[in-house]
């Protein structure tokens, strides 16, 4: 993006928070992973050989989505973040899976602690099933509930888009993927301006196409709960009670991984991360600290459903 476009869109965000974006852009350069004539971007923070956490996030996002959590945790974890799979052009959920594992390897990680946003908690369910041994943790933060019933209503939903002028599908996807921006948050100026960036991304055929890998991922799902049986790893399921996109799947979330944390934010829709960073980050830190043993169990600041 363009100076100018970049001063024209963040125009009434506070200085501070505009200036920390720049800063953390130009300090966290992007690193490329050829494979397969796959190519991914990513960026990666911490120290090299500290527990490994990968970063995936929904919809059209680029990686520092996760700016706060990298700033607040890349002292104690090595941090690798991606930009969502639909940037990267890559819509079949094996080959994704595949370069993810491909970018840890790297990296000169075999696992690591995946925490994911919205359908990249999806991703990380797909994956966990399919390669628990490449799981060390899971975060699933404001995901829904990955079943094949989901197939049939994501191919209609991609169909739909194909149909509709370009400007009438995007704004259709935006609305339905940001939720509500608090006034209570000091964020809310700074979210709407990164949610309108992230729109300049967006393309038709890529709106089509991850709506037709989200159909596909689920309807090769099947969750076996005997492959996870033995897997020793830790999870936190996140969300907010102001976002029912994802509120609404807390009971079945847990009924499947009845091990798992919870914590629920008061606000903050789909994006507290964004909207409430600090809490956002103390929650994440809290769980980690946990989940690597540095502090008692119960000792995190998690509000349960």
């Amino acid at each position: 993006m363009s100076n100018t476009a970049f001063a024209s869109i963040y125009a009434q965000v506070p200085a501070p928070q505009r200036e920390l974006l720049q800063a953390f852009r130009a300090e966290h350069p992007y690193q490329e992973l050829i494979q397969g004539g796959e190519s991914w971007r990513y960026i990666t923070a911490g120290p090299q050989d500290a527990p490994t956490l990968l970063f995936l996030s929904g919809g059209f996002a680029t990686a520092d989505i996760w700016m706060h959590p990298i700033l607040a945790l890349e002292g104690d974890y090595r941090i690798i973040a991606p930009d969502a799979y639909p940037l990267q052009g890559t819509f079949d959920i094996d080959a994704i899976c595949h370069m993810l594992r491909a970018i840890l390897r790297a990296e000169g990680a075999q696992k690591a602690t995946f925490v994911g946003l919205s359908l990249g908690g999806e991703v990380i369910q797909y994956l966990l099933q399919q390669h628990p041994e490449s799981v060390e943790h899971v975060v699933l933060s404001h995901s829904g509930l990955l079943t094949p019933e989901k197939a049939a209503g994501r191919l209609r939903m991609a169909r739909t888009l194909k149909l509709l002028p370009f400007f009438i599908a995007k704004k259709t996807l935006t609305a339905g993927s940001t939720g509500p921006f608090p006034e209570a948050s000091a964020w809310r100026a700074f979210a709407q301006a990164y949610f309108q960036e992230m729109a300049s991304h967006l393309t038709k055929e890529a709106m089509v196409r991850f709506y037709e890998t989200q159909a596909d991922m689920a309807s090769r799902f099947a969750f076996d709960s005997h492959k996870l049986a033995d897997w020793p790893g830790e999870m936190l399921l996140i969300a907010s009670q102001d976002d029912q996109t994802t509120i609404s799947n807390r009971d079945a979330l847990l009924a499947r991984y009845p091990r798992a944390r919870t914590h629920a934010f008061e606000q903050g829709g789909h994006h507290p991360l964004l909207l409430f960073p600090q809490d956002y980050a103390r929650v994440l830190s809290s769980f980690l600290d946990e989940a690597y043993g540095r502090v008692d169990r119960d000792a995190g600041p998690f509000v349960g459903w």
